[in-house]
């Protein structure tokens, strides 16, 4: 299956995921808190902030890729249909794996919410622009 996918639209799709990400965890939203959740050191891999960064767009280009997937498979082509598909994603792949942290590994509850929040945020912005922009 070949897909009907907007280039622009994933890589503008991709970099609102990363600018929701800096924005989330900034001081002047949710950054402090989680900071102190984590027990106030910053942890970041061995390869240091810009191996985490690079990383973390990958990650951004792959989910933004996947999503324009879908959004073409369903023919997503407004707001609210995009964003709705992406509250499903989120529901349905983000909000359940990620539980398993809870629940095996004993990661706190609040810091599971504080990501998952920000996965909704960032999936229903990219379904939404995802799929009026296709």
């Amino acid at each position: 299956m070949i897909a009907d996918i907007n280039i622009w639209a994933m890589l503008a799709a991709a970099l609102l995921n990363v600018l929701i990400g800096a924005l989330w965890y900034s001081p002047f939203l949710f950054g402090k808190k989680w900071m102190l959740w984590l027990g106030g050191a910053r942890r970041v891999n061995k390869g240091g902030s810009g191996l985490a960064y690079g990383g973390g767009l990958l990650i951004a280009l792959v989910m933004s890729w996947t999503l324009s997937y879908f959004v073409d498979y369903v023919y997503a082509r407004s707001v609210f249909s995009g964003a709705a598909l992406g509250f499903l994603v989120w529901l349905g792949f983000v909000v359940t794996t990620n539980f398993n942290a809870v629940l095996y590994e004993g990661k706190p509850a609040k810091i599971y919410l504080l990501y998952v929040a920000y996965q909704f945020v960032a999936l229903t912005v990219m379904g939404a622009v995802l799929a009026v922009w296709q």
